[in-house]
């Protein structure tokens, strides 16, 4: 059987047109048939996942014009899977494709997903996505908005002058407020510019931040749906005028709440600024519910990281500890220095997250100073700074970590540093490992069991180059040593 992968961006082009052009009914039947002619009278399963999308038993990559589309708008309304059996005919494919293109808020669950299915549902079998924030996860797109998608490429709303007179409204949203789409669906279309511009501005006036949120959102799918670039930079001065900095404020408090990911691709054309401003609001978050809020948001910007990094030196513990985290979070490896500057910053709460941020970049230069919060009093912050050790950057801290193995009695850093060592699977690295799990040491005199095991985790974790380490202990006088061992080997061997 030819392959299918070309239904992916067939299935996402007939969703977009079904949800932007419906009354294009000769394209649709165009690819309705190319659709047809794919599947070829036999079944079809499409997977879709936060990062992945498979065709049966063949992966799609994202990239492929239209697959992405597809996959976004399944996980946009909680569809994991869908199976086209071999007798679905056009009607079922374009009712899908319908369902699919509704915009965000139409269905209030996965169940009312499937009932607007209406009788294709008995075709066709739809099963819920397992993970219901596998939207939320997506950090690089906004599956609601195609705007929202093309946001992240931009970091400012820089315009020039005198764009303002160059706006053409799109003729697709002078028509109304819905459209009826093929099989009774109707779809909201978007309202004139003056409407959209009305509405904003009344509710700026009465505080109605929710209101803003849908005005702005608006503007951006209409900036990105229009003719021109010139055009489309009006569309962001209308923004821009919307939007003061000072509103900017409270529509992100938005965040703290369902429409985080609406938020998050309006923040994202304010570009550092937007950043900042959530940056701030976690500073004062007031309880720990809306901290994660922000926090989560945060994580999900591409601009303006020196908003997060510079909160590293700030008075309040637990602001450094919120930057540290978001740090390593995002991988900011221009963070290092100052994060470097907080090893001895005197609460452990501070020097636990910067050891796991540290540990998280994980640059040659993060290591210099993870290697000094090895020597931390603190038994937790020594073993935040080994969870994240490993590969061959990590092989100068062997001789650290052994030091530390030496002089350490508490269990969850000792794991942690066998581990890590298994992790690095340096030749210096396994031979530590190897006394370790050997029976006897110069530290114990005789090893103690749960140490040697984890020291043959280890081993078994550094791969091949602890072959002969491993077969060694397959002749243990201890029966668990052997067993354990045996099968560390065996798994490694082709």
């Amino acid at each position: 059987m030819p392959s299918r992968l070309p239904l992916a961006p067939l299935l996402g082009a007939l969703i977009h047109l079904t949800r932007y052009e419906p009354a294009a009914t000769e394209a649709q039947a165009a690819l309705l048939a190319a659709i047809r002619a794919l599947l070829a009278g036999q079944p079809l399963r499409i997977t879709a996942e936060p990062d992945a999308l498979r065709l049966g038993d063949e992966a799609v990559s994202l990239k492929v014009p239209g697959a992405s589309v597809l996959n976004e708008h399944l996980l946009l309304h909680g569809v994991g899977e869908v199976v086209l059996p071999a007798e679905a005919d056009e009607a079922d494919v374009l009712r899908l494709a319908t369902v699919l293109a509704a915009f965000p808020g139409t269905y209030a669950c996965f169940a009312d997903v499937a009932a607007a299915m209406g009788t294709t549902a008995q075709r066709l079998q739809l099963i819920e996505a397992p993970d219901q924030l596998a939207v939320q996860k997506m950090t690089s797109r906004d599956p609601a908005l195609p705007s929202a998608r093309r946001a992240s490429q931009r970091d400012s709303l820089e315009i020039e002058s005198g764009d303002a007179e160059a706006i053409a409204l799109d003729p697709l949203a002078a028509r109304g407020d819905e459209i009826e789409l093929p099989g009774e669906m109707p779809t909201r279309v978007r309202p004139p510019l003056g409407e959209i511009l009305g509405r904003g501005r009344a509710a700026v006036a009465q505080e109605d931040w929710n209101g803003v949120l849908d005005a702005a959102l608006q503007l951006i799918e209409a900036e990105d749906e229009a003719p021109s670039e010139r055009t489309g930079q009006a569309y962001r001065l209308e923004l821009k005028r919307l939007v003061t900095p000072e509103h900017l404020g409270m529509l992100a408090r938005l965040a703290h709440g369902e429409r985080q990911q609406e938020v998050v691709g309006l923040l994202r054309r304010f570009g550092s600024l937007g950043t900042e401003t959530l940056v701030e609001l976690l500073v004062a978050a007031p309880n720990l519910s809306e901290r994660h809020s922000y926090y989560t948001a945060i994580t999900q910007m591409r601009a303006g990281p020196e908003a997060i990094f510079t909160r590293l030196e700030h008075p309040l513990w637990y602001v450094v500890r919120n930057a540290a985290e978001l740090c390593g979070e995002m991988e900011i490896s221009d963070a290092v220095p100052a994060l470097g500057r907080q090893f001895q910053h005197p609460d452990e709460r501070v020097r636990k997250s910067v050891a796991g941020a540290l540990g998280r970049i994980g640059t040659p230069m993060a290591l210099q100073w993870l290697r000094k919060l090895l020597n931390d009093p603190a038994p937790a912050v020594c073993r935040q700074a080994l969870v994240h050790i490993g590969g061959p950057v990590a092989r100068e801290m062997c001789t650290g970590i052994t030091d530390l193995l030496e002089r350490e009695t508490t269990v969850e850093v000792q794991r942690e540093a066998l581990l890590a060592l298994g992790r690095i699977g340096s030749a210096e690295a396994i031979a530590v490992l190897g006394s370790w799990a050997a029976p006897t040491s110069r530290r114990f005199g005789r090893n103690p069991l749960p140490l040697r095991l984890l020291a043959l985790k280890g081993l078994t974790l550094a791969g091949p180059g602890a072959a002969e380490a491993l077969s060694a202990l397959t002749r243990d006088e201890v029966m668990e040593i052997r067993e354990t061992a045996g099968a560390a080997l065996g798994a490694l061997r082709p």
